[in-house]
């Protein structure tokens, strides 16, 4: 079956749909816009919204869903999407598969909400193979937009789509590189260029003597992108996704443009095409916080509510059912610290690191693998935590991680951790710590805490062995305060962007965080 969509857009249009044989129409009549935007995304890696982390985050399907409903309100958009949409990685581990699917299949359910026409997958939408993309799909009124597929490929798809807005016909190909995909899924696709050469030619068929513009929505990376731009001059747009290029202007590659956004719907990508004359112009729209307020009675707000409720109940049952050995040897943790080195920990009791747990608890992110391991210190370490139900042990044998956390809820910190002072830091994370004495806890991992920066045995202080190797801070910290959670720790481009890590920065920013040093007697 050939698709064609013929959109002539406007607020408040009447929708006229027919059905036949060859042909599929969905036409909105009464189009006074000038204008139509196409909208993309790409790189969504299976989120739904910030961790918290960030001190202005971006991103989140509110977010998304209140500047889109805002936008139709003045102007017609057609929105696409270049795939690692539904999960963070092409191999998710099995113990986390039931919450992992789940999100996915939200994320479906929202991009519908967001009138999503086309999808071309990248490797990780494959994460759970070619059937769970499948049962995904199901009810859903997106289409999957795959040239290169091969006949093995099960998946319902289209291989081209033709957008018919005002007298300018756009031509919509999607490929996805086999060379990305894990050896299980690259039997489902061909060459991407022989692909593209012989859809263009029946692009050109099909147009005659029409006007047109060819849009290739691409789930290759940045390099290839370029190939192709090379190869195919007949591509007006390549909209890309997989190498995280973000792109804040077009890419001119001969005459092709190349268009890419940042990961995990902190931007939206927009091209508008301006029919009378007929021009292009191309920006990127940050996602921020205080947009998902900008639609009153946002209805993804309480969705959202909903899906973090349900899915930390999926969490928890997940990972009741791994095994922790009885005998398992911990690391310390600074209730053990807190014993000998008062001076330091009464310090570090000041910083965000000592109460960076409560972040996640108040995004109800507790059980979230994801984020654990930045807030938190030994997750997934052999002598540290496994699953997070094990995240504070007590002596005590009738001892009830949910019941603990129920009784802690009235010690939390009000607000963001970040915007409290450091008095009032340190007063809260008293508090956990008398807390914690009061349930006989033996080892709390929760927070950014002493064996995050220094290396220490269990034995520690009775192990009289060799002194430990220093840690490489700029490592070890640069893995949580990433160029996306923490900008302002990197040099910028041109474009405002953060690169490469400022070196005088992180220094200031490692002194802000670095202990007294102890005074040997």
């Amino acid at each position: 079956m050939r698709y064609l969509i013929s959109v002539f857009l406007l607020l408040g249009c009447t929708q006229f749909v027919s059905s036949t044989d060859s042909d599929y129409y969905q036409e909105f009549s009464d189009s006074k816009s000038d204008e139509l935007k196409i909208i993309f995304s790409g790189n969504i890696n299976g989120e739904t919204h910030p961790c918290g982390c960030r001190k202005f985050p971006r991103g989140g399907l509110p977010q998304v869903y209140a500047y889109l409903e805002n936008l139709k309100k003045e102007k017609p958009y057609f929105y696409v999407d270049a795939g690692d949409t539904f999960f963070p990685l092409p191999q998710v581990s099995s113990y986390i598969k039931q919450s992992s699917q789940f999100t996915a299949k939200k994320i479906a359910e929202a991009l519908d909400k967001f009138s999503l026409k086309y999808l071309t997958p990248g490797d990780n939408d494959f994460a759970y193979g070619e059937n769970f993309l499948m049962e995904l799909a199901k009810g859903k009124s997106f289409q999957f937009l795959i040239t290169n597929a091969s006949p093995q490929m099960k998946l319902d798809h289209i291989k081209w789509g033709k957008v018919k807005f005002k007298k300018t016909s756009l031509y919509f190909v999607g490929v996805t590189d086999p060379n990305l995909m894990t050896p299980s899924s690259q039997k489902l696709f061909i060459d991407p260029e022989k692909a593209i050469a012989s859809t263009l030619k029946q692009i050109k068929k099909d147009a005659g003597t029409t006007a047109y513009q060819v849009f290739l929505i691409s789930h290759s990376g940045l390099e290839k992108d370029e190939t192709y731009a090379k190869r195919f001059p007949e591509l007006n747009w390549i909209i890309g996704a997989h190498s995280q290029s973000f792109l804040q202007k077009q890419l001119k590659v001969k005459n092709t443009s190349l268009v890419q956004v940042l990961n995990r719907n902190h931007f939206l990508g927009e091209i508008t095409l301006q029919t009378n004359p007929v021009t292009y112009d191309y920006q990127v729209v940050e996602m921020k916080e205080e947009l998902q307020d900008t639609l009153p009675n946002n209805p993804l707000i309480p969705w959202l509510s909903k899906y973090k409720t349900t899915l930390e109940e999926i969490q928890k049952k997940e990972q009741g059912a791994i095994v922790v050995s009885a005998d398992h040897k911990y690391m310390p943790t600074y209730i053990s610290c807190s014993e000998c080195h008062t001076k330091q920990v009464d310090f570090w009791q000041g910083t965000a690191h000592a109460l960076a747990f409560q972040t996640l608890i108040k995004n109800k992110a507790a059980y979230n693998t994801n984020c654990i391991g930045c807030h938190s210190v030994g997750f997934k370490e052999a002598k540290g935590f496994l699953v997070p139900d094990k995240i504070v042990v007590s002596e005590d044998k009738d001892f009830s991680i949910e019941k603990y956390w129920s009784e802690f809820s009235s010690h939390m910190i009000p607000k963001s951790v970040r915007e409290q002072s450091t008095q009032v830091r340190k007063k809260y994370a008293k508090k956990w710590l008398e807390f914690d004495q009061e349930k006989n806890v033996e080892h709390n991992f929760s927070n950014v805490q002493c064996l995050n920066c220094h290396n220490q045995t269990a034995e520690h202080p009775f192990d009289v062995g060799n002194k430990p190797e220093p840690m490489d801070f700029t490592q070890s910290c640069t893995e949580c305060h990433t160029t996306d959670q923490s900008p302002t720790w990197y040099h910028k481009d041109s474009d405002g962007m953060a690169t490469t890590l400022n070196k005088k920065t992180f220094k200031a920013k490692l002194k802000a965080v670095s202990c007294p040093k102890i005074e040997r007697q």
